[in-house]
């Protein structure tokens, strides 16, 4: 019955993750085909145009872009809305000020409370530099704890600019993978290689994302909090299985105890 439980909840949470992506996948795809039908139609000079190697790159590009972007603005709207008619708690970790200023930025705004059901965990708006935890977070972790998970979301801040040189890296690469596909494939074929490649190499990117979060946090604090955390998170068949955007727990903390040898954590897990 639990195994049957579990499963369910894995699977709500996999829908979830990875419905709006499937949503701006076809899109995408969609929008490819009406495209080309229309270009294929117009003249025989736009013909030749859409089916050369710039048109190919310039899809490659196209197709990074929309879904590098698509995602976040769907994910900000759906906040948006919810937060309209159920106004987040605030609460102050006046602590979080200090902690900030000795990993390079100054982070003096309270951290937001929500119960939306899509906001499974801590996460920080990028253009407003807001931190986000879901309301029952507050009964049930400690206040070392949320510290840790706080200053966790600021390492987030002070290696943004990483994240974003990465951000590049990933319309580049799907954008010459393409181009490369589409010298032995036809063009819609090397367009859906450019979407596997961008998955994979957006994957990878959020990631390393979240290993230098978990590095910038634990510097400053040491692994002990944070580690706690993530052995709560793998209990947790929503989170036990890491995603697209986040290793599994196990595997960021193998990495904390690596980093962190000294720490009374470092010795091997059961």
């Amino acid at each position: 019955m639990n195994s049957f439980s579990d499963f369910k909840a894995r699977a709500s949470v996999y829908v979830f993750r990875y419905k709006l992506r499937l949503a701006f996948v076809v899109g995408t795809l969609g929008w490819i085909v009406l495209l080309k039908v229309f270009v294929l139609f117009y003249s025989p000079l736009m013909r030749a145009l859409l089916l050369s190697s710039f048109a190919v790159l310039f899809l490659g590009f196209s197709v990074a872009f929309s879904q590098l972007i698509a995602s976040p603005i769907a994910f900000s709207l759906n906040t948006y809305l919810y937060d309209k008619k159920h106004k987040p708690e605030e609460t102050e970790l006046p602590e979080l000020q200090d902690i900030s200023k000795t990993m390079g930025v100054t982070y003096t705004k309270k951290i937001r409370l929500t119960d939306n059901p899509d906001v499974m965990s801590a996460y920080t708006y990028m253009p407003t530099k807001q931190i986000t935890f879901p309301r029952s977070w507050k009964e049930k972790y400690t206040f070392e704890q949320l510290i840790s998970i706080a200053t966790h979301e600021v390492g987030h801040l002070t290696t943004k600019k990483r994240a974003y040189l990465d951000m590049v890296g990933v319309i580049l690469g799907v954008a010459f993978v393409t181009l490369g596909l589409s010298y032995f494939l036809p063009a819609i074929f090397a367009q859906i290689g450019g979407l596997a490649a961008f998955y994979l190499l957006l994957s990878v990117a959020l990631r390393s994302a979240e290993y230098r979060a978990d590095e910038a946090s634990t510097k400053v604090l040491g692994p002990e909090h944070l580690i706690e955390v993530l052995e709560d998170f793998d209990k947790d068949p929503k989170f036990s299985g890491g995603s697209e955007s986040h290793p599994s727990p196990k595997a960021r903390i193998r990495r904390l105890r690596k980093l962190f040898p000294a720490s009374r954590w470092a010795e091997d897990s059961s």
